[in-house]
């Protein structure tokens, strides 16, 4: 079983990087497109999956952090990101391919957040 989910979960990201080949894929790229979403807790939509998302900035404003977590499911995505002074941006995958966390950047959606109470 753990074989059959494994499989399945490289179909998604398999699927997902097919549908951003004609996209720009470079770490300056993920850094351009993490930086548009919201600071903190937000829930996003990827491949018609839910995930609770945590963006952080840090080192005055020239690191960000992303831990993912599928609302309902076992997918994790965790990446640190770098923009030095010069030069292009340096994307950290935690523990997983560099594809799977650029696939979710460029392909995830964050969700309109609900309308304060009045």
């Amino acid at each position: 079983m753990h074989k059959a989910r494994e499989r399945s979960r490289a179909f998604v990201y398999s699927v997902a990087a097919h549908h951003i080949d004609d996209m720009d894929t470079s770490p300056s790229a993920v850094w351009s497109a993490l930086s548009r979403w919201p600071l903190g807790y937000f829930t996003a939509t990827y491949s018609g999956r839910r995930y609770g998302v945590t963006r952080t900035v840090l080192t005055a404003g020239r690191s960000m952090k992303l831990w993912a977590e599928e609302l309902g499911g076992n997918d994790r995505i965790s990446l640190n990101i770098y923009a030095p002074p010069s030069g292009d941006p340096t994307l950290k995958p935690c523990e997983m391919p560099i594809d799977k966390v650029t696939a979710f950047v460029l392909g995830a959606r964050p969700e309109p957040s609900a309308a304060p109470p009045r």
